[in-house]
């Protein structure tokens, strides 16, 4: 089976986009903490299944601080990196994306996983790898938030280390940037 993750789906807007030269039938589980965007996902066609799931993605089951801009949705996030820029805060359900794919994912299914999670990539990735988790997923679609931290050069070099270690471990591994 055809199977999409995407983590931070809003209303599957950039889903779609991303799905235009693509092939088959796919199964779509849309990960989506923030509240504004659940009932609003767009119609993506008869060749996709989309399953909502109305949380964020982390490397452990909890409940965490949502942080919502209200000026710019793109700083939402469960990490506090905007914190007091003209936000609101919701207590949310936050999923162990490992427990998540043992549970939901097939060894034989074709996963792709796309991460745009406004910071929390790197925490959830470690986990992914730490687990051995990713060896499951064909095709990663990341959007890395390191400008968002107090110290983005670090991060920027962090990130390098994940790359590496991803290109070492997962030679089949299909990495893109999104967006």
């Amino acid at each position: 089976m055809n199977v999409f993750i995407d983590c931070g789906f809003t209303n599957g807007r950039a889903t779609k986009k991303f799905f235009e030269k693509k092939q088959g039938n796919w199964l779509i589980y849309g990960f989506e903490p923030n509240r504004e965007y659940h009932g609003q996902t767009l119609d993506l066609g008869d060749r996709f299944r989309v399953v909502l799931i109305p949380a964020a993605v982390w490397s452990s089951d909890c409940i965490k601080t949502y942080y919502m801009n209200r000026s710019d949705h793109e700083k939402n996030n469960i990490l506090g990196l905007h914190e007091g820029e003209n936000e609101q805060e919701e207590m949310i359900v936050c999923l162990d994306l490992v427990e998540w794919m043992t549970r939901a994912i097939q060894q034989t299914d074709h996963v792709i996983l796309k991460l745009d999670i406004e910071g929390a990539e790197f925490e959830v990735l470690e986990h992914l790898l730490d687990t051995g988790k990713m060896s499951i997923v064909k095709h990663l679609v990341i959007e890395w938030h390191e400008r968002f931290f107090p110290c983005p050069d670090e991060k920027k070099e962090h990130r390098r280390k994940i790359e590496d270690l991803l290109a070492t471990e997962f030679p089949n591994l299909q990495l893109s940037t999104w967006k």
